[in-house]
């Protein structure tokens, strides 16, 4: 098991009583990708966190997680403003928000 701020996403299955990973790595401490304009680079995703705001739409189907305790744009760690929204259907991440310190 590996321990630190994360990115990952699972869910739980109700019915069956298992987890199931969706997305994130597997690795504590992992920077976020905020824009590339490079089309080989890897997909946009959030930095692992702490103490993050989470909710889901469910009339969007969409994830939304804003800001916590994490790894900013910069590579340090410190307390987070961004806005990050999943398409919970594709699964792909969109950077919404501003402001990583």
């Amino acid at each position: 098991a590996h321990f630190g701020y994360m990115n990952d996403i699972w869910e739980f299955d109700t019915e069956t009583f298992e987890w199931t990973w969706h997305s994130g790595s597997s690795l504590p401490h992992v920077y976020g990708v905020y824009e590339s304009d490079d089309i080989d680079a890897a997909p946009l995703s959030p930095g692992g966190r702490a103490k993050s705001s989470v909710w889901i739409s469910t009339l969007s189907y969409e994830l939304f997680v804003f800001g916590g305790y994490g790894f900013t744009k910069a590579g340090g760690a410190g307390y987070l403003d961004d806005l990050w929204k999943m398409n919970l259907g594709t699964l792909t991440w969109e950077w919404v928000g501003r402001r990583e310190t």
